[in-house]
């Protein structure tokens, strides 16, 4: 698994999986055509979350418009493509200071080469994956979502794991509800 080459060390993780009737190249079709519209509740969650940001003049909106969950992580908020196996595996990933009050503060990586390499302090490294396996029997593939996060220091991790407790449950709702969402797309492309 590619996400293990990335990422094999972390403190927290998130785990979803389902089960898809398609095959692989309608399910990544669909991982980067999904928009925030498509799951309510990322929307709802995310304007919660830059909630303290806007109402103090520093928040700026993310994930809105017509552009795809995809587009916006890598184009707007510094995620990377850090490994990616056509139509199996792709792995994206971000250092960010990620509990602050008025929205993530990222610190700028340009390739997967130094996501590996660089450690700043006070910041931690996140890294997901979309992996699906198929069962060529039954026409069924599992797609399967993967968020893996390493704080490298002490304090670090203190932050992030109060962090963690305290948004774990959306982050959990939002995978959910975004595999369900690539899970009907992905079936729906499968079958025009």
């Amino acid at each position: 698994m590619l996400l293990d080459d990335v990422m094999p060390v972390y403190q927290f993780q998130v785990v979803r999986s389902t089960l898809v009737r398609a095959g692989p190249e309608p399910i990544f079709r669909a991982i980067r055509e999904t928009k925030a519209a498509d799951i309510p509740v990322f929307i709802l969650l995310f304007w919660l979350r830059e909630l303290p940001g806007r109402l103090a003049g520093r928040g700026r909106r993310y994930f809105s418009g017509g552009r795809t969950l995809f587009e916006q992580a890598v184009d707007d908020l510094g995620f990377i493509v850090l490994a990616e196996e056509t139509d199996r595996e792709v792995v994206l990933g971000a250092v960010a200071q990620w509990w602050t009050l008025f929205g993530a503060r990222f610190y700028r990586v340009r390739d997967a080469e130094e996501f590996l390499r660089v450690d700043p302090a006070g910041y931690a490294k996140a890294a997901g994956n979309f992996r699906v396996e198929m069962d060529t029997a039954g026409g069924w593939s599992t797609l399967r979502h993967e968020t893996r996060i390493y704080a490298s220091d002490p304090a670090t991790r203190k932050k992030f794991a109060l962090y963690w407790w305290f948004i774990y449950p959306g982050v959990a709702l939002i995978r959910r509800m975004w595999l369900r969402s690539i899970k009907r797309r992905a079936e729906a492309g499968e079958l025009s």
